[in-house]
């Protein structure tokens, strides 16, 4: 085809596909709208598509070209970047079949075919690259379409596919947890794949073997796909680079270990899977077909997943060639072309690194010779760990192990950093490397062995308890290899040792010792020992305090305990005594931190350097000889043994107990010696597990943190007679053989997590006399079988655990301690059990109260077999609880104890002060004698006693007073004397028979009893009567008699209140009478009847009656009615008195109308009296006083007239305000008597006629006076009457006299109204005149004409006024 045409054509297709792109914009926005799902699946398109380069995918053209020709509706929108090579597309793919909308598509392509004739036509060469580049973008795309609108695919995977597989699992787990991430279930799911590869991994590492170990193993076919029409040469990019291989290094300070680590840009390690091979190879290793990207759509669409997404951390990137999740043999991918499988997986070849550059997956053991890969986990896998230095002793041991098989020791000083680093053991790694050697001895790993365990340490400076002198420690460590191991040339160092040490002996030892000894004393600051006898002399030093020699005169023992030995720097001194056999320093203040000075004490059997402050590491068996070690109480923070010591065959007694030890167990009874017997570690760090060798006789390690099951003591210790395990965290059970320890006499085990039941078989030791098996989660009953120990136990501690059941009564015959709390024991424990003192609940109120013991007590003082009914009591497992008439609440504490009427006799016992929950205690209507307890004043919550119908005697204790809950107290019928205290902040008492007692009259004592406090009171009779206060008590007044007073006063103010209204009313009516008259009120005339008012107050008064001399002026007359008056008042004043309510008074006449049977709580009113008996006593008092009272009142008003003298106004008012006194007075005193002492309707009237004949005794008086002479009565009345006229004469003469007054002043008021009038008239003349002479000046000619007229008009009118004048000065005059 000719080039022009060939471009013209080209640019044709171009604009037809822009006119496309257009028109199917339009309708893939509308089935965006339509279609939520397809909206989701073309977004997932939206990421870059990468394209080949251009000059590799000409050959698609035939592709898109043969696509068209098939009519596919698809189309791309896509924006072409003309500074780059890389088109990024958007790719749309739409079916729709609206036929209007392909018309329009159809008609738009037409225009554009027509118009592209006309446009211009560009170079070949630019049509080729421009429309290259749009359809090498276009035809991958368009396929992903044809996949995201589920119109099929052109992949295709087998169903038995590993990948395919794992994500139709991955799929199906999605459904079921769609909010949860996918990346999550990644690691399970590919863990459950790798398992099923583990056969082509064995596979794949056979077919290495035959390989160079070089870092990269390149394959024997070519990474280079080869040539085909079919695809285009492959890019450079896909050969893998040659780059120089990485290597790690460790960080320690000891070695420098390089390994190379293998480039995973170049090749992959087929222990992985070559799952980490991160290089850029992306063609198939059977046809060269580049792989298709991970992340296209195409693949995405077909699994259901992006693979990315699902696979991380796998580097699936580009198309690169991977192994995700090693789910197939080797690195491959997917490419469009078919495989020899008959899919589209194709395998890649990736070139095999050396496998010692490769790292296994992270706990995946080494199956290499070489120690590398073993390393690299080290350093890769542990950087997450919980303990890294765990997590990397683990690997570099494999890798030491490994690199000791080949004869070298390359990364053992790195496992022992890594394995000692948590430990803080100097003889950690001693431990470790002596262990190895012991389980495969050669030369070097027992020289490294001998290295560790014998460092060169410079006593000077080191501050550990431990091996000061390598020559030494080489000499027993060979020893124990030639002698134990059978293995080693180097005994002579042995020979070596002893030869320096035997020529250390000297002629001048003993001066040597001396010194050594001098130095010590300056050392601990010998002047303040608190004995120092000898050190201070130059006497033979075995007679110095604290030194002992032997026959040869050398020290044998040094003994200054408790001695106040001080140090705070290093020893000068070297204690290397030769015959040194014991040295005792314990209880001191010595800082020892190095002991390189008791190395040469070759002969040490005994140290006790017990309760000081020396701190540092302790190698316990550094002396050969040593039998005994203390060292408790101290700051050590290490310990441990070592095999190769002699004394590992010597020693007999450790104790490292209370120090900061902070160390695995496995450390310290790694080796731990076969003739120790016993060893104590109590109070210490320790952790990890228990191990199975133990001391023979004596294991002490409570308060540690050990971990793990409980060790088979009787199996691995039998011989046990100390043990102790308290306070750790074991588990498991307590073994079922543990009779097998037939000697044990302590057993700790408190403070654990063992669990199940106790065995029976503990009550089989019989000389077991400690028993602690405290806070553990032990379940079950206990056994019956432990009652055998009550011979032999001291401590019986099963405390703080989860027992059931009920406690053996056997139990209660133990003679120690026993202690049960914090179980679930049935309730109560059994009664002999609670009187033992050793028992932990005696005062527990659940399983042993003290209300049992308590009652058992009362049981015994009342006569308890006597008692008409006692079930259950003094039970043996019963709770008292259930004990006839006792009550308890939740908590099993007494609440109520009811007993009335039971028969019970006696005495009341001390013991009912226990029952301190008590609020309930009734004990009434029995035969009680003797006091009442003080005991009783601790009974504080008590709210209700009743104590009532006994014969209780002497008085109330004063403890009483402390019964603040007190609600209800019923004491009467006793013969209780003296007073009741009561408390002051007591409970309001609700009603009247809530404190009852024996405080009324009559009594049988001679002294009342007397009880402030009692609502109330009852006599001897057992009538009673309530004390509650009166209303008029309430108001604020003690008594009657006291209300008396206040009732005199009132009366008179009253008679003086309405004598002051009567006056003032009369004034006001005098001012209303004179403003009518138009007078002053003085001058009203004042109309005075002497007689009739004189008649009018006699008759208010009473003729008959000697108040009527009140009235007279005669002071006999006034003295009889005053007299007649106080009589009367006398006479009432005693019925107040025996109105009052006073139970304790025997004047008072209360009647007791209240009775307060055995049987109830409740008193009764046994009164009749009603509102009938009221009644009538209102009417028999209002038609007897009533009319006393108004004329009583009349002549206080009469009093108030001014028409009377004042002298005869006061007799009003007296005479008035006596009769009211009377009246009300008698009234006053019959109410309260009758409500004092009436019991019926009838006895009410009977009392108000007794105190009304009262009333009646001025009247009576009268009647005698007229009796015995009638002229006195006469006599007083004529001076009454004579004295009544001239007040009459006296008044009128006042009233004449004002009326004078009142018309002097009239008059002088009319004569100023007649000056005020002269006045007004000459100003009305001076206007009159004014007004004429205006008007004559208008009118002259008028004036002139008529001027006689006018002059005699004006003359007679100035006559006139002058006339007027006159009259008006005359009417003045």
């Amino acid at each position: 085809m000719d080039p022009h045409e060939a471009s013209s054509s080209v640019d044709r297709r171009f604009k037809l596909l822009e006119d496309e792109i257009k028109v199917q914009k339009d309708m893939v926005n509308r089935l965006m709208d339509s279609e939520p799902s397809v909206d989701r699946r073309l977004r997932l398109l939206e990421d870059k598509v990468k394209l080949f380069k251009l000059e590799d995918k000409v050959d698609l053209l035939a592709t898109f070209d043969s696509n068209t020709a098939k009519g596919e509706d698809a189309s791309l929108v896509h924006v072409l970047n003309d500074s780059s090579d890389e088109v990024h597309p958007f790719p749309v793919m739409i079916e729709d079949d609206s036929a209007p909308v392909k018309k329009r598509a159809k008609k738009k392509r037409k225009k554009k075919m027509k118009r592209g004739a006309s446009t211009e036509v560009a170079t070949w060469g630019s049509g080729r690259r421009v429309f290259t580049k749009l359809i090498v973008g276009l035809v991958p795309i368009a396929l992903l379409f044809s996949l995201a609108l589920g119109q099929g695919g052109i992949i295709k995977i087998k169903e038995t596919s590993p990948l395919r597989k794992y994500l139709a699992t991955l799929k199906s787990d999605s459904t079921k947890r769609e909010d949860e991430g996918i990346a999550a279930q990644t690691p399970s799911l590919l863990r459950k794949q790798q398992s099923q590869k583990t056969a082509d991994h064995a596979r794949l590492m056979q077919s290495n073997d035959t390989q160079s170990l070089n870092p990269i193993i390149p394959s024997t076919a070519s990474s280079v796909p080869p040539a085909s029409d079919s695809r285009p040469p492959s890019s450079p990019s896909m050969i893998p680079s040659t780059s120089s291989p990485l290597s790690i290094s460790s960080s320690s300070a000891l070695t420098q270990q390089t390994c190379q680590v293998a480039d995973k840009e170049t090749c992959g390690c087929a222990n992985v899977l070559f799952d980490d091979y991160r290089g850029t190879i992306n063609v198939s290793e059977e046809n060269g077909e580049a792989c298709i990207p991970w992340d296209s759509d195409m693949i995405t669409n077909f699994y259901g997943f992006s693979l990315p997404t699902i696979f991380p951390d796998h580097g699936l990137v580009e198309n690169y060639c991977r192994n995700p999740g090693r789910l197939n043999e080797k690195a491959g991918c997917i490419s469009a072309g078919i495989s020899e499988n008959g899919d589209n997986e194709h395998f890649c070849d990736v070139p095999i690194c050396d496998p010692c550059s490769c790292m296994p997956e992270c706990g995946t053991p080494n199956i290499e010779a070489c120690g590398c890969p073993s390393f690299l986990q080290a350093e890769t896998c542990c950087g997450d760990a919980l303990d890294v230095a765990s997590c990397k002793c683990g690997y570099l041991k494999e890798a030491c192990s490994k690199s000791l098989a080949s004869g070298s020791t390359d990364f053992c000083d790195l496992a022992g950093e890594a394995c000692c680093e948590a430990s803080g053991a100097p003889y950690c790694q001693c431990n470790m490397f002596e262990q190895m050697c012991s389980e495969n001895p050669s030369d070097i790993i027992c020289g490294l062995a001998a290295d560790k365990c014998c460092p060169r340490i410079d006593p000077a400076t080191h501050d550990n308890f431990v091996w000061g002198d390598e020559v030494i420690c080489k000499c027993e460590f060979y020893t124990y290899v030639s002698n134990v191991l059978g293995f080693g040339r180097e005994t002579q160092l042995l020979r070596c040792a002893e030869s320096k040490r035997v020529q250390n002996q000297s002629a001048n030892r003993k001066l040597g010792e001396k010194t050594k000894l001098e130095n010590l004393y300056k050392d601990t600051k010998g002047q303040y020992w608190f004995n120092n006898e000898g050190w201070e002399t130059d006497s033979e030093y075995c007679n110095w305090y604290g030194v002992k020699c032997n026959n040869d005169n050398f020290l044998v023992e040094l003994k200054l305990r408790k001695n106040n030995l001080t140090g705070t720097s290093c020893w000068r001194c070297r204690l290397d005594f030769e015959d040194l056999i014991t040295l005792d320093l314990a209880q001191n203040q010595i800082e020892l931190t190095n002991s390189s000075g008791l190395l040469y004490n070759r002969k040490m059997e005994y140290v006790d350097l017990a309760e000081n402050i020396c701190s540092g590491h302790v190698d316990v068996l550094q002396f050969p000889a040593l039998k005994y070690f203390n060292v408790s109480h101290n700051r050590f923070t290490s310990a441990g043994f070592k095999r190769f010591n002699l004394a590992y065959n010597t020693i007999r007694n450790v104790d490292l107990s209370s120090n900061y030890i902070a160390l695995d167990a496995s450390e310290i009874f790694l080796n731990i010696p076969p003739t120790l017997e016993y060893l104590s570690l109590s109070n210490n760090n320790i952790g990890g597990f228990l191990q199975e060798k133990f001391p023979r006789l004596h294991f002490a390690m409570a308060n540690t943190s050990v971990s793990g099951p409980l060790p088979d003591f009787p199996n691995t210790a039998p011989q046990l007679r100390y043990l102790d395990l308290g306070n750790n965290r074991l588990t498991g059970t307590i073994p079922a053989d543990i009779f097998k320890l037939g000697d044990l006499s302590v057993l700790n085990l408190a403070g654990n997590n063992l669990e199940q039941s106790i065995p029976s078989a503990i009550g089989d030791l019989s000389q077991l006399r400690f028993l602690n098996l405290s806070s553990n989660s032990l379940s079950q009953t206990i056994p019956i079988k432990l009652a055998k120990l009550k011979d032999v136990i001291e401590m019986f501690d099963l405390s703080s655990n989860t027992l059931t059941g009920i406690i053996p009564v056997e139990i209660g015959s133990f003679n120690g301690d026993v202690l049960l709390s914090g179980n679930s024991l049935v309730t109560p424990a059994p009664l002999d059990l609670c009187f033992s003192e050793g028992f932990d609940r005696i005062n527990d109120v659940m399983m042993c109260p003290p209300e049992r013991n308590a009652l058992r007590e009362f049981y015994y003082s009342t006569k308890g077999q006597e008692w008409t009914e006692s079930t259950n009591w003094i039970s043996q497992y019963k709770s008292h609880c259930s004990w006839y008439g006792v009550s308890c609440d939740d908590s099993n504490k007494t609440v109520t104890l009811d007993l009335r009427s039971n028969s019970l006799s006696g005495k009341l016992s001390e013991g009912i002060g226990v029952l301190r929950s008590i609020r309930h205690l009734d004990l009434g209507d029995n035969d009680l004698k003797g006091s009442i307890p003080t005991e009783i004043g601790l009974l504080s919550k008590l709210s209700y006693l009743r104590l009532s119908y006994n014969k209780f005697i002497r008085t109330m204790p004063r403890e009483f007073q402390e019964l603040s809950q007190l609600e209800f107290i019923h004491l009467h019928g006793n013969s209780i004397s003296g007073m009741i205290p009561f408390p002051q902040d007591a409970q309001a008492l609700a009603n009247q028979a809530s404190f009852i007692s024996d405080c009324g009259v009559p009594s049988m004592f001679e002294q009342t009893l007397r009880c402030e406090n009692c609502t109330m009171c009852c006599n001897s009779q057992n009538e009673c009567f309530p004390t509650e206060p009166t209303e008029l008590q309430k108001s604020g007044f003690v008594g009657y008699l006291d209300f008396t007073w206040a009732f005199f006063l009132g009366l008179i103010g009253g008679c003086c209140i309405l004598h002051l209204a009567s006056f003032m009313y009369g004034e006001y009516q005098d001012r209303v009478r004179a403003r009518s008259m138009n007078i002053l009120p003085s001058a009203l005339p004042r109309v005075a009847d002497g007689e009739r008012d004189n008649k009018y107050a006699l008759d208010a008064i009473g003729n008959d009656s000697v108040y009527m001399f009140f009235l007279g002026t005669s002071w006999w007359g006034w003295g009889f009615a005053l007299t007649t008056l106080t009589c009367q008042i006398a006479i009432l004043y005693v019925f107040v008195l025996g109105s009052e309510f006073d139970l304790t008074n025997d004047i008072s006449d209360l009647v007791y109308t209240f009775r307060c049977p055995k049987d109830t709580d409740s008193c009764g009113d046994t009164s009749d009296l009603d509102w009938r008996g009221w009644l009538a006593f209102a009417i028999l008092m209002g038609a007897h006083l009533l009319k006393d009272m108004i004329n009583g009142s009349k002549m206080i008003v009469l009093s108030a007239k001014k028409r009377h003298s004042t002298h005869k106004r006061l007799r009003f008012f007296f005479g008035g305000m006596f009769l009211i006194f009377t009246s009300l007075f008698a009234l006053f005193v019959t109410s309260i008597y009758n409500k004092a002492i009436a019991t019926s309707n009838t006895s009410i009237i009977e009392n108000a006629v007794i105190v009304l004949f009262v009333t009646d005794l001025d009247e009576m008086l009268f009647r005698v006076l007229m009796s015995i002479n009638p002229r006195w009565v006469s006599k007083d009345e004529t001076e009454t009457g004579d004295t009544g006229r001239l007040d009459v004469l006296t008044i009128e003469n006042k009233e004449m006299k004002g009326r004078l007054d009142v018309l002097t002043i009239e008059n002088k008021e009319t004569k100023d109204s007649l000056n005020q009038m002269q006045l007004e008239m000459e100003k009305l003349r001076g206007v009159i005149e004014r007004m004429q002479e205006r008007a004559g000046r208008a009118e002259t000619p008028l004036v002139e004409t008529d001027g006689g007229g006018a002059g005699k008009g004006a003359n007679y009118a100035t006559a006139e006024d002058e006339g007027s004048d006159g009259d008006v000065k005359d009417a003045a005059g």
